[in-house]
């Protein structure tokens, strides 16, 4: 979550609910449980046990954001930023 606060927010600040770190967390840890849809995360994003959330950085009673934010979250995001700060 660290390196995914340091991402800038393409999005309005004016109504966000949920962080960008929050939301990139999520998206990498369902990917990494092998989540490879936009779907797929979402699911794997509401089903997850709230203990391991809390241990990579959710809070257990954050509201969690909804598929349709995601996917506007994520297709918002510069990919070639993400990559450079991924990658240092």
């Amino acid at each position: 979550m660290e390196v995914f606060a340091q991402v800038p927010d393409p999005r309005d600040p004016r109504g966000v609910r949920h962080d960008l770190a929050t939301v990139l967390t999520l998206a990498q840890a369902a990917v990494l449980a092998g989540a490879r849809t936009l779907l797929a995360i979402s699911e794997w994003t509401q089903d997850a046990n709230r203990n391991m959330l809390s241990r990579i950085g959710i809070a257990a009673d954050q509201v969690l954001p909804s598929e349709s934010t995601m996917r506007r979250t994520l297709a918002q995001l510069d990919a070639n930023n993400l990559d450079t700060r991924l990658a240092g």
